[in-house]
């Protein structure tokens, strides 16, 4: 009886090995999944409050905006390109606390 006991428990880790590896391999494919999805509702975020951020009717703001989905698109090689679009994505970046804080503000006063 204990001979079974051990036996079955030596089949429980053997198959519980074969399913760990499995298991964090689907894991794995799971998290990078989950953080692509992350990430493309992160850039309609970004992209929808550049939109209204940089919208002030000039030629000027369209080209801000344009500017910005090419840093997003195509990452800049030059260094001064590559600073204006830190400048971009700075400003976004703060729009999106700045509206991130007045929506905490307003459900703390509800």
């Amino acid at each position: 009886m204990r001979n079974l006991g051990f036996l079955v428990l030596a089949l429980t880790l053997t198959s519980c090995d074969s399913n760990s590896a499995k298991l964090q391999e689907d894991e794995r494919q799971f998290h990078a999944v989950a953080q692509g999805q992350v990430d493309a509702l992160q850039w309609k975020l970004d992209d929808a409050t550049a939109a209204r951020l940089f919208d002030d009717g000039t030629q000027a703001g369209i080209d801000r905006y344009v500017m910005f989905r090419k840093c997003h698109e195509e990452p800049p090689k030059k260094d001064t390109n590559k600073k204006a679009c830190a400048v971009l994505q700075a400003r976004v970046a703060r729009a999106e606390a700045s509206e991130q804080k007045k929506m905490a503000k307003e459900k703390a006063n509800w």
